[in-house]
């Protein structure tokens, strides 16, 4: 090697150390930069003849863990997901309020309680009177007032979703941006790594918002799809839509038609629009934790404020009505009058399949509506029963003949003229054992001369039956409950159920109270029980099992946010030790870099003094 070979290396030496310089100077400058990966210089030896002859810097790399980006991405989307989750059912627990608080609903539905054992102890007492109406009024509109609050909390749910879509588009635009500079600017197919930072900030907002996955292409760099293979960006963007609904109510609910009444999110693919909630493409993130609290969380929490109005409206004015033994030649079984049943109202027949003595239940409800036909067995919360919907706007002679058809040749259904309904076995010896047939009717008068009465209606002092025409009256009931205004103008009515009752008559406060009392299943849609083991208790119960219910979720929520947030911070830990920028080691670095530009330097000033030394000879 000689002098000017020497000093060739030197200088490249120099070059390179001058790269190396930069690079960790840019890297100091950025220690605290949000999504800043600390940058390498990747040097080569400069080989010719054999021999080496240099060193050069060929390009600047990240010091990044590909794998370990790929988790952070995914633990990113269900962190905020578990956030997301645990904030509302925080706001639910509060909103439902504390077991005892003075406005929660146990302490509403117990003021309502207290209040009819002073009734009862004093039926003649006007202020008594009037202090079950209140405490009445005050539970109806607790019950009208978290309803409200609910459904805010599902709008902005709808809305939060909206807002997601949006910052999705952008920052997909914003990756498309990035990516066509990358290609550009890439040098014998190496990208600059600092646009490699931007675009990778870019994804991580993504990834926040729904759960992608990002793999290397050759085309255009990356692919960005969602964890079902739904494709969003190809050096193309997609573009994401969602239709936003606004302000829901306890009725708006998805479906996958044309029918649902609040936002879905579709995307574009070869020109045929693909709905993402439909097909389950969206699973974590923002974006479906706003859907699963819109469309589960929230509307689990209006069924059971739904539940517990419409068991106290049930409770108070159903009443029971019992058939009489009938027969015919050899056949048994029940006339019932169901005169005055209402839509929402039952037909209950109760038989044994013998000889095994197996105990079956049908219900038949009313409906005025065929189109609402059939019903799903969950129109009744009794899991022991099979659900027929009896179209009733035909006549009687309609109803017997679906009754006929549901319950098959085993029964004769008939009528003995009016609204008198028929139901005898058919005659065979051992086949068929019928037990009892009852119906359900719902008083609407505050005095027909029973106990039962309408003492919480709907809109417009309508009756509560759990009707399905025209929708579900059960959905929402909790916003729309309120005392019947006939018994808050006369509260005396809270003694005098018939012409000819005393003031000073207590049965009908005590049979209000004991109704309030009597066990009765609720719905499975309330998350309190299953559709085959509902939860059965009294109105007190369920509203303390509701209550339970409110403050396990938030408590559950919180801890799997908090897990959630230890696993996230052990990610970002190990992501900020192998690309993250440590001072200490840069500022070592740095004594190297100067070291070895010394060096350097000192071979050239080695040459030059050789060469003057040559000159003087």
């Amino acid at each position: 090697m000689g002098i000017s070979t020497a000093l060739s290396a030197a200088l490249t030496g120099l070059r390179a150390t001058q790269t190396s310089l930069a690079v960790t100077a840019g890297n100091i400058a950025n220690a605290g930069t949000d999504g800043y990966t600390r940058k390498v210089v990747a040097l080569t030896a400069i080989v010719a003849g054999g021999n080496t002859v240099g060193v050069r810097a060929a390009q600047v790399q990240r010091a990044l863990d590909l794998t370990l980006q790929a988790q952070f991405r995914s633990m990113a989307a269900t962190a905020t997901y578990a956030d997301l989750a645990a904030t509302y059912a925080a706001r639910l627990d509060t909103l439902f309020g504390t077991p005892g608080g003075a406005t929660s609903l146990d302490t509403l539905f117990a003021n309502l309680t207290t209040a009819l054992e002073g009734l009862s102890a004093t039926p003649e007492s006007v202020p008594a009177q009037m202090g079950v109406v209140g405490a009445g009024q005050a539970l109806a509109q607790q019950l009208n007032a978290l309803t409200a609050e609910v459904q805010a909390m599902r709008s902005e749910a709808e809305e939060g979703i909206a807002q997601a879509v949006e910052a999705v588009n952008a920052a997909l635009a914003n990756v498309k941006d990035v990516n066509d500079r990358i290609l550009a600017q890439s040098v014998n197919g190496v990208p600059p790594a600092a646009l490699l930072d931007e675009r990778d900030q870019y994804i991580a907002q993504i990834a926040q918002l729904m759960d992608v996955r990002v793999l290397n292409t050759d085309r255009s760099g990356i692919a960005i799809m969602t964890a079902s293979g739904q494709m969003l960006f190809d050096g193309v963007a997609s573009r994401l839509f969602f239709d936003a609904h606004g302000v829901l109510s306890p009725q708006s609910e998805w479906t996958a038609d044309s029918s649902r009444n609040v936002g879905t999110l579709t995307v574009y693919a070869d020109g045929q629009p693909i709905d993402l909630f439909a097909n389950g493409a969206i699973r974590s993130g923002a974006i479906a934790a706003y859907r699963d609290l819109r469309d589960k969380v929230l509307p689990q929490a209006q069924a059971q404020l739904d539940a517990i109005a419409a068991q106290l409206a049930l409770a108070l004015s159903s009443e029971k009505v019992d058939g009489a033994a009938a027969s015919s030649g050899g056949a048994d079984g029940f006339d019932l009058d169901i005169a005055g049943l209402l839509s929402g109202n039952t037909i209950t027949l109760d038989y044994r399949e013998m000889p095994a003595g197996t105990a079956r239940r049908v219900s038949f409800v009313r409906v005025d509506d065929g189109s609402v036909l059939p019903l799903p067995n969950t129109a009744t919360a009794d899991p022991a029963d099979t659900v027929f919907g009896i179209d009733f706007s035909g006549g009687m002679a309609g109803v017997v003949a679906q009754i006929q058809a549901a319950l098959g040749g085993s029964f004769a259904v008939s009528t003995t003229g009016g609204d008198v309904l028929r139901i005898l076995d058919d005659g065979a010896a051992g086949a068929i054992d019928i037990a009892s047939l009852s119906a359900r009717r719902t008083v609407t008068g505050l005095a027909e001369g029973t106990v039962a009465m309408p003492f919480f209606v709907d809109t417009a002092g309508a009756p509560y039956t759990g009707s399905f025409e025209n929708g579900s009256q059960y959905v929402g009931f909790a916003g729309r409950i309120a005392v019947n205004a006939g018994l808050a103008a006369d509260p005396s009515t809270l003694i005098k159920y018939a012409p000819g009752i005393a003031i000073g008559d207590a049965t009908r406060p005590i049979a209000i109270l004991q109704r309030l009392r009597e066990a009765a299943h609720f719905g499975a849609d309330t998350g309190i029980g299953s559709v085959t083991t509902p939860y059965r208790g009294g109105a007190g119960d369920f509203i303390r099992q509701v209550l339970a219910f409110r403050g396990a979720a938030a408590e559950s929520t919180a801890a799997r946010r908090d897990t959630q947030a230890i696993a996230i911070n052990a990610l970002n830990e190990r992501m900020s030790q192998t690309s993250g920028v440590n001072i200490d080691d840069e500022m070592a670095h740095l004594v190297e870099i100067q070291n070895a530009y010394a060096a350097n330097a000192r071979v050239m000033s080695a040459i030059r003094e050789m060469l003057d030394m040559l000159m003087r000879m």
